[in-house]
């Protein structure tokens, strides 16, 4: 899948930003993104220049369950090949591997979507973030301390 498109809108009656990705096969996702994904993000983007940087917060949420890519039988589903309705983002973990980022989100149901996007897509998804973090004048206390207790991935891919 390549992504043809981000946008997303903050949504006050849910006090959550709604992400949208769209891909070059016309295919469109949706997800809900609280204040704390929102921090990993704009966070993340300052240390994306260490090379093979591991950000990972609330291992508790982790899975090894991806979202399994059903058969696709109406044009709904090929268009929204998770369903209509955004799906809650419960934890989000960024890498940088060999020149490209892994964006994993996890989602309800502890199922996982994973993108690997060039580093200047990154950049186009945190200004979009924290673009509507100030809209939602959510005044998100962030810190890059984080850095001290981040793992160093050495594994040749």
């Amino acid at each position: 899948m390549k992504i043809k498109k981000i946008s997303g809108k903050w949504v006050p009656k849910e006090d959550r930003l709604h992400l949208f990705i769209s891909a070059d096969d016309k295919s469109e996702y949706r997800f809900w993104l609280m204040r704390s994904g929102a921090k990993k993000i704009i966070e993340f983007r300052e240390s994306v220049v260490k090379p093979l940087l591991i950000i990972k917060l609330n291992k508790n949420l982790l899975s090894n369950k991806s979202i399994s890519h059903k058969k696709l039988t109406s044009d709904d589903d090929l268009l929204y090949p998770l369903g209509k309705e955004p799906i809650l983002i419960h934890n989000i973990e960024l890498r940088l591997v060999g020149g490209l980022i892994d964006i994993v989100f996890y989602l309800t149901g502890k199922k996982t979507f994973k993108l690997t996007v060039m580093p200047h897509l990154i950049n186009t998804l945190t200004d979009l973030v924290d673009n509507l973090q100030k809209k939602a004048s959510w005044k998100l206390d962030l810190d890059y301390g984080f850095l001290e207790n981040v793992v160093i991935d050495s594994t040749i891919h």
